[in-house]
């Protein structure tokens, strides 16, 4: 059971938090392509939010899904289903031919062998949680590299000794990379506003004059 949830809302919170599932980018591409094939169809042919009532088993051939998945290569999209599956996202339910088809009922599809993205829809509210939490970290990693080059350009100002000058000319390149973690800005951060806050020498330009 899981509470109704868009195919957007599921791809895009599995996006932001792609490293935590040790994802690629081609993976989230070909879960999208996966989403995109779920009869969430409403009568005005609007999307509807999919829930637990919904055929979660996508029984598109490889041939479809390459297509929709921006034309990968059939080599490529098993690879990037077997690490959807080694993630936990998706379950294979292989008929014993190992093909894929629906199981038809009354002329409506009732069942079906192929991708099952239950697991996924399983995990929904962890992953929604976990977007959550990258997004606001983010949020805060770009503050923090804001206030760094504010307070770096401040201390730029200062006569400083040879170690500090070393350390806020690495600063440029650390606030650029995009592995920095929130306690690495953290750690810059208290450290340029104790050079500030220190009982320091005079500016450069007073020390000129």
């Amino acid at each position: 059971a899981f509470r109704p949830i868009s195919r957007r809302a599921i791809v895009t919170a599995v996006n932001t938090c792609s490293r935590d599932l040790g994802l690629r980018q081609g993976a989230v591409v070909v879960l999208d392509a996966l989403l995109s094939c779920l009869p969430c169809q409403g009568p005005d042919s609007s999307e509807v939010p999919i829930t637990p009532a919904t055929l979660l088993t996508v029984y598109a051939s490889n041939e479809t899904l390459c297509f929709r998945a921006k034309g990968l290569t059939d080599r490529q999209l098993r690879r990037h289903l077997a690490t959807l599956e080694d993630a936990g996202l998706l379950l294979r339910r292989d008929s014993a031919n190992g093909k894929r088809f629906p199981v038809m009922k009354a002329g409506k599809p009732v069942g079906a062998f192929g991708l099952d993205l239950s697991p996924l829809f399983a995990r929904a509210d962890e992953l929604l949680a976990l977007a959550l939490r990258r997004r606001e970290q983010a949020d805060e990693l770009r503050g923090l590299r804001a206030q760094i080059l504010r307070l770096r350009a401040t201390c730029l100002e200062l006569q400083l000794d040879d170690s500090l000058t070393a350390f806020l000319d690495g600063l440029r390149n650390l606030v650029r990379r995009t592995t920095l973690t929130l306690i690495e800005a953290r750690a810059a951060l208290a450290r340029l506003t104790a050079v500030i806050s220190g009982p320091l020498p005079a500016t450069t330009s007073e020390a000129a004059a």
